[in-house]
């Protein structure tokens, strides 16, 4: 959607959104909003400050979906539990006799809990994606964000993409595509290295915008790792075992028959330093395991 002033703020330790609104909506529509609270929908309230209006949404501890995937990949289960959440979202809509097309769904207005994994939407009275354009926008970000190695992430992804962009635009039946266990049992219909041209790179950037409000808690994140090799385990370990061995080997020779000559003493200092220096090469080469 064009000509949408999004921008954040903090009061009392809470981060807030807030989009510049022109006071052109329903009065019914925002007194739902403002004396109900729905479950998925961001608490809401209207705020004017020199003659402008904007409706602010209470975030939370919820990070915005291109935060919270900046650094990490889309499984397929959270894939599933946003498309599902939004299919329940606006199934609740209705009992508020409010129109689900006013969902702004975009990367940067769905927020999900890190803890819970609870999704919240933002139902900005003003809205109407008439064209699907954002619905569009949100499954090429899917599709750039879900774990491609995953055969069942992928398909799900993809089939999602598929139908947004044959024109379906009815929640529920996109919430349909993760009822069953078929999509697991698919091959991906194209190579994601081999061919990029599915997206289209001007309909959504990857670019991340530093500010204020989420610079503190980006850092917080948990930060996708792929798994390491098995044999990155063994290493750690055998890097403390042969310097241990090495050690009681040592030991048991310094105080053996062969060295009664040397006063005890003498021995434990030698000890002391052999298990210094064991120390020093044990832990540089499990930096050196790590960093692989």
């Amino acid at each position: 959607m064009e000509n949408v002033e999004i921008s954040y703020q903090k009061e009392f330790g809470r981060s807030f959104m807030l989009i510049r609104g022109s006071g052109k909506s329903p009065d019914f529509t925002v007194r739902m909003l403002l004396e109900n609270e729905i479950r998925g929908i961001m608490p809401m309230r209207k705020s004017v400050l020199d003659g402008e209006l904007s409706y602010v949404y209470d975030i939370g501890k919820g990070y915005s979906l291109e935060k919270y995937y900046s650094k990490r990949e889309m499984e397929y289960d959270e894939l599933a539990n946003i498309v599902v959440s939004l299919s329940e979202t606006a199934k609740r809509l209705e009992e508020y006799l409010l129109d689900s097309g006013r969902l702004y769904v975009s990367p940067e207005t769905i927020f999900i809990d890190p803890e819970s994994g609870e999704v919240s939407f933002c139902y900005y009275p003003e809205y109407r994606d008439e064209n699907g354009e954002d619905l569009r926008r949100l499954a090429a970000f899917f599709l750039k964000k879900i774990n491609h190695r995953d055969e069942r992430s992928f398909s799900g992804g993809y089939g999602f993409f598929e139908a947004v962009n044959d024109g379906e635009s009815d929640y529920r039946e996109l919430a349909k595509l993760f009822e069953s266990a078929g999509p697991e049992e698919q091959e991906p219909p194209w190579d994601p290295d081999a061919d990029e041209s599915i997206f289209d790179k001007d309909e959504y950037a990857e670019d991340d915008p530093e500010d204020f409000l989420f610079e503190e808690e980006a850092a917080a994140l948990p930060e996708y790792k792929e798994k390491k090799a098995d044999g990155a385990g063994v290493m750690k370990i055998a890097v403390f075992a042969v310097p241990a061995l090495a050690f009681a080997v040592a030991a048991g020779f310094m105080f053996s028959d062969r060295m009664n000559g040397l006063s005890v003493g003498i021995r434990v200092m030698c000890l002391v330093f052999l298990a210094a220096a064991l120390g020093f090469v044990g832990f540089f080469f499990k930096g050196r395991v790590e960093n692989k």
